[in-house]
Formats: C-alpha cells, sequence, structure tokens
C-alpha cells in the first residue's frame, strides 16, 4: 500500500491534539507547521545517518529582534533558490535553521557564536 500523506498529517493534528497542544486547524500556519513536523519525524536517512533537522515557521516576532534577545548574532541568507528538500539539508537545528514560510523555505537562519557582550564569561585559572 502507498503512503497516504494526508492521513499522516491528520493523525499528526490528533496526535498533537491528544497531548494538549492549541488547536492549529483554525490556524493558517497549519499546514506549514504539520509538513515540518512531519519531516522532522521522518527525515531522510543517508548511509545509516539521520541528521538533526530544525525550523521556524512563519516567525511571529521579527527575526532581526532575536539577537538583542539571544545574545546571539544571527544571520539571515536568502535560500530560496532551492526546493525545500535539497534546503533542508543545510538546516541541522543546532547553529542553522530553515524559515518556512507559505512560499516554501525561504532563509537560512545561523547563529555562527556567542557575542562578546554577551553575559558569559570566561575567567582564567592561572595563579
Amino acid at each position: 500500500m502507498a503512503p497516504n500523506p494526508a492521513r499522516r498529517l491528520r493523525r499528526l493534528a490528533e496526535a498533537l491534539e491528544d497531548e494538549g497542544v492549541p488547536e492549529l486547524a483554525g490556524s493558517g500556519v497549519a499546514p506549514l507547521v504539520l509538513d515540518e513536523l512531519d519531516y522532522a519525524l521522518r527525515p531522510r536517512v543517508h548511509e545509516r545517518r539521520v541528521p538533526t533537522y530544525g525550523s521556524f515557521v512563519v516567525p511571529a516576532i521579527d527575526p532581526a529582534a532575536w539577537e538583542k534577545v539571544t545574545t546571539l548574532e544571527v544571520d539571515r541568507r536568502r535560500f530560496d533558490q532551492f526546493d525545500d528538500r535539497f534546503s533542508r539539508l543545510f538546516a541541522d537545528g543546532l547553529s542553522s535553521w530553515a524559515l518556512r514560510s507559505e512560499e516554501g523555505i525561504t532563509e537560512l537562519i545561523t547563529t555562527p557564536g556567542l557575542k562578546s557582550k554577551s553575559s558569559f564569561s570566561f575567567q582564567s585559572s592561572e595563579r
């Protein structure tokens, strides 16, 4: 029997509802969220390796404001020249994420590291 993505996405939505996740049905982003969750649950396996993955789906806060809140440098790069399947290979969910909109994956968000003005500091143990 061939896979039925519509049934799989419906079951995923029902499972989220059972777990108390706010209902997505009335939301315009529901298909996008379900599609990204479905991919995260079933990523492409390559040479017995399952890659990590991360994405932001139509963020409510402008990504330009993330830097101030997180003290992380955030680089945004247009990434719409590739199809979603290929673009996902670059979004490891650790230092890079796909930004998913209604048009598909349109940007790659990267965090090269903590800023120097971060609240983290390292003390030398030399005496």
